[in-house]
């Protein structure tokens, strides 16, 4: 009975994921029949031709096809952190090996072989005990306000002594040098946050 439920198959075409359900053209023994794709809530993915798969017939109808599409063979590679050890799992691009991998000891590795875009509607928070961000080439940050925080106190762009030093400077020539007539203060004649272009 079985026999006839489950089968291997391997996705045939690439299809376009503009479906109300995922449907693809798939192979198997020999036959091309179109089956929709099936993944675990908020999961899902667009498989291109060749991609290993579990195939069934829902209720035993051969016309009512599911299928769950797989890469074990792509899994082995010298841009993936394979073989896993235990309890450890690995989400991964197949094309590009691209991947998110969760440690044994509850570390958690991002790889990714081209950009990494973040988007927050509103927020986007980095919290830990200490954080690095290491750029070779450059780091770029674009904002109309760009704000540092030691926790409670907006730290100042220009420092007690840089002021001091402002206060007393002086300007020889065209008469007698003095220091400004109005002294600097932070927060009132400098600014508290760095602004951007």
């Amino acid at each position: 009975m079985l026999k006839g439920l489950v089968r291997l198959a391997v996705v045939s075409s690439f299809s376009s994921d503009d479906k109300v359900f995922p449907i693809h053209k798939i192979e198997y023994m020999g036959k091309v029949a179109d089956a929709v794709a099936w993944y675990p809530f908020g999961f899902h993915a667009n498989p291109g031709p060749d991609a290993l798969s579990i195939f069934f017939a829902i209720g035993g109808n051969s016309e009512s096809r599911i299928f769950f599409p797989g890469s074990p063979e792509d899994r082995i590679d010298d841009l993936l952190p394979t073989p896993l050890a235990e309890n450890e799992v690995l989400l991964y691009h197949p094309p590009t090996k691209s991947y998110i991998h969760f440690k044994e000891d509850g570390t958690i590795d991002i790889n990714s072989q081209k950009d990494v875009n973040i988007t927050g509607a509103d927020n986007v928070t980095v919290t830990a005990d200490n954080v690095t961000i290491t750029a070779a080439t450059l780091l770029k940050l674009i904002s109309t306000l760009i704000e540092c925080d030691d926790g409670g106190t907006a730290l100042s762009l220009f420092t007690d002594a840089f002021v001091s030093k402002y206060n007393a400077h002086i300007h020889p020539g065209g008469g007698a040098p003095n220091p400004p007539s109005v002294s600097a203060v932070i927060g009132t004649d400098t600014t508290t946050v760095l602004k951007a272009e």
